[in-house]
């Protein structure tokens, strides 16, 4: 009885996505239908598909299949879950109790709880959007929560550095509202030059990532 109940929960399961899929156009008429399953699936998915394909669903070339790579120390058969409220309210705690190591800087911030809570949640996207969705990683809070590294509390280090450098040079530094009336010449640094051609990259960066569906693309981009 065993493999034959497998199989009719397999069934069960394929049946249900093939309904949810036929309920979906004929109620959103979708140009385009993203399922975003782990690559534990694809063979599900893969069948899926074809199955609409052969009874000639008319949207079957809308669909498309975005896999993920399993994150290794949260398996629910091995009782390691764990929920996102959980994660954010370890990652939290963690900040919180970095920024407590330095008095003089606590004592200028006008509410911890609310920054400790921001930076906590960059360190939880930025791990889990670090490398190519298709590769597995393991979830490790203490590595996430660092500021050394290429880390979210380290980018949000980095952007509050280069945002005091900005209010600084605000008064004297005005950028001219025609890009053709800027002298490049006066850019002679290579370092300088490079920066310049980095950031006019950035668009291309963003239209990358949303082809290809890797948030990487612009992490990467970020930590350069």
């Amino acid at each position: 009885m065993g493999p034959r109940l497998s199989l009719r929960r397999t069934r069960l399961c394929i049946s249900c996505d093939i309904a949810g899929a036929l309920q979906r156009y004929e109620e959103y008429k979708f140009d385009k239908m993203i399922y975003v399953v782990g690559d534990q699936q694809d063979l599900h998915v893969a069948q899926f598909f074809k199955i609409l394909s052969l009874i000639d669903a008319p949207f079957v070339d809308r669909l498309e299949h975005v896999n993920f790579g399993k994150v290794h120390g949260m398996s629910t058969r091995n009782g390691e879950v764990k929920f996102l409220d959980e994660i954010l309210d370890t990652s939290k705690d963690a900040m919180l109790a970095q920024m407590m190591k330095n008095e003089e800087k606590m004592q200028e911030i006008n509410d911890p709880s609310y920054y400790s809570d921001q930076v906590g949640m960059t360190c939880v996207k930025i791990q889990d959007m670090q490398a190519k969705r298709i590769h597995a990683y393991d979830f490790d809070l203490q590595r996430m929560t660092s500021f050394e590294g290429d880390t979210g509390a380290y980018l949000q280090y980095a952007h509050v550095r280069l945002s005091s450098v900005a209010r600084k040079a605000a008064p004297v530094l005005v950028l001219r509202d025609d890009p053709s009336l800027i002298d490049t010449s006066l850019l002679t640094e290579p370092k300088a030059r490079e920066l310049v051609f980095l950031l006019a990259s950035y668009p291309d960066v963003v239209k990358t990532a949303m082809k290809t569906y890797e948030p990487s693309t612009i992490v990467s981009y970020c930590f350069r």
